[in-house]
């Protein structure tokens, strides 16, 4: 079984496992509800098809029956079971007193306990996410800036959003949160930010635009939207770009028999046959302006006119629409409708160029290699690590569709039980130079070498690269500076690491005194200086510090040395 995010419930939960407790378990929202108070009695609630595990606090004591609320173990308990958490649920109102048939009559202040909770966890545990939990209005909260969930609207899928929002979360848990097909691969921030997007805004039944090159993968947004929102019913896509102007309209809107030349029957339109589902119009900057405002009727009015026909026709669809153009230009150039510009653009879904999401790169090949693999009938094909060095660096312009195609090639070259090698990989890049170490085929003096990342090139890439007339330069530099100090800082860790060992600490390390170091900043204590080395890492929070991780770090800043 998939292990599940954990959240820390913390309510005013008296006298054993509450209704409200009860209440979201059997929604099931939670694995493991174990309702702890601070005292530290645990009891545990096992339930079916389960969004999270939880531990659930009570924030009290009762005694004598007399409920108090308790700052101090609240706090003691967040310590304990905060560490592995992906986020804390926080009520804002307990009620503390005498308990009257099980309920408490409540005292003066009992209704901000919670951001009093709030204010010291945000102190203790900076870390840690936060959603308050309100009964009434966000308007309750004490700092509105802080992220809310209404009890009212508690389900499984507010919680979903929410994690995925807030929390702290592995690849695993947000694959399993975003309900994601076994065949998407969602690795990288940028990708699963889109994602992210696209299942919040799926169920609003709203005209969703989907920005992106070509080959971005932006049809696989439109079919993830569509089966989260009318799973039931049918996806229907149309190419925009592909059909001929005087053909289009017919297509989308169907045609009457006789309507013109060719027309001996009658057909049903795209928009007919999407009814009940989803149309998704690739590429609609491609669209005639003439053909734009037909689309614009039928979006206002909810109804299609086929060609030469007079009866209107309702269809009931959700509209999604993908282009890589940039449509506000077009409106301005007068070559797309600014009101159907607005129509469409409800909702807007960026997907990133592979180029600026390169930590799906690796895993996008190697599916890619095993779905060759499997149709080609070979077997124990792998890449080498210098191989998958090359192919990540290069900044395939035609997005994932040419890496697709770029494996298909590999895998057609490469025999069962061989290894892809790097020169594999750089004789398809660049066939006129088969000893070419630059992945993308340019000047070196245009990339970043990860190997030779100091203070002193990176500082002299920044200054003295040619940019002011040189568009090649700077198309994609963001990612290759972005990971350029991503790998100079992961050394600068390892020779503050080298500088600071400790055989008397069990990690091998003293990781306060590297990080202060490193950071520049004296306070930093408790669990600061493991989220810092997480950071640096590419690690989620929750993920615990290994010894031969720090290790790895010192050898980065001995190869340097050398």
């Amino acid at each position: 079984m998939i292990s599940l995010p954990r959240i820390l419930i913390i309510d005013d939960q008296y006298g054993g496992v509450s209704d409200n407790g009860r209440n979201r378990a059997r929604e099931g929202l939670c694995n493991s509800v174990r309702i702890k108070d601070v005292t530290g009695d645990v009891k545990v609630i096992e339930i079916d098809n389960p969004v999270a595990e939880a531990v659930f606090c009570r924030g009290q004591v009762v005694e004598n029956g007399l409920a108090q609320n308790d700052l101090e173990g609240t706090i003691a308990v967040v310590r304990e079971e905060g560490e592995d958490c992906s986020l804390v649920l926080l009520d804002v109102n307990f009620d503390s007193g005498v308990l009257q048939n099980g309920s408490p009559a409540g005292q003066t202040g009992d209704e901000k306990f919670g951001e009093e909770v709030r204010r010291r966890l945000v102190v203790d545990f900076p870390h840690l996410p936060i959603v308050m939990l309100t009964s009434k209005h966000k308007r309750e909260l004490d700092d509105q800036s802080a992220p809310y969930l209404s009890k009212t609207a508690f389900n499984r899928r507010s919680l979903a959003e929410k994690l995925l929002r807030f929390g702290r979360l592995s690849v695993t848990h947000i694959s399993s949160l975003l309900e994601l097909d076994t065949d998407v691969v969602v690795e990288d921030p940028r990708t699963i930010s889109a994602f992210r997007d696209a299942f919040i805004v799926a169920t609003g039944h709203v005209p969703i635009l989907i920005l992106g090159e070509s080959g971005t993968g932006k049809e696989i947004i439109a079919r993830y939207a569509h089966r989260l929102s009318r799973p039931e019913g049918p996806l229907v896509s149309v190419n925009v770009a592909a059909i001929p102007a005087g053909v289009l309209e017919s297509e989308l809107f169907g045609h009457e028999k006789g309507a013109f030349t060719g027309a001996t029957a009658t057909k049903k339109g795209k928009f007919e046959l999407a009814d009940g589902g989803t149309l998704f119009l690739d590429e609609i900057g491609d669209m005639s302006i003439d053909l734009q405002g037909k689309l614009l009727r039928a979006l206002q009015e909810r109804e299609i006119n086929r060609v030469g026909g007079i009866k209107p026709i309702p269809v009931d669809i959700d509209l999604i629409c993908a282009t890589s153009h940039d449509l506000p230009t077009l409106v301005t150039e007068g070559r797309f409708r600014g009101d159907l510009y607005y129509r469409i653009n409800i909702m807007t879904i960026r997907l990133p160029p592979l180029r600026e999401r390169r930590k799906d790169i690796t895993p996008l090949a190697q599916r890619f290699l095993v779905n060759e693999m499997s149709a080609l009938n070979k077997t124990d094909i792998e890449f080498s690590a210098e191989a998958i060095d090359v192919l990540e660096a290069y900044d395939f312009p035609g997005n994932v569709r040419e890496l697709e195609g770029f494996i298909a090639k590999l895998a057609i070259l490469t025999d069962s039980c061989d290894v892809i090698e790097r020169s594999d990989v750089t004789s398809l890049i660049d066939p006129d130079s088969e000893n070419n170490s630059t992945a993308s085929g340019k000047s070196s003096s245009n990339r970043l070498e990860q190997k030779a990342v100091t203070l002193d090139s990176l500082t002299k890439f920044a200054t003295e690269v040619p940019i002011d007339n040189d568009y090649s330069t700077l198309f994609g530099i963001k990612s290759k500076l972005d990971t350029a100090y991503e790998v100079l800082l992961q050394r600068l860790a390892g020779a503050t690491l080298e500088r600071n060992r400790d055989p008397k600490k069990a990690i091998g390390f003293n990781l306060q005194g590297a990080m202060q170091l490193l950071t520049g900043d004296s306070t930093l204590t408790e669990s600061g200086p493991s989220r810092e080395l997480k950071k640096i890492l590419g690690e989620k929070t929750n993920y615990r510090l290994k010894k031969e991780d720090l290790e790895m770090l010192v050898r980065l800043w001995r190869q340097e040395k050398s």
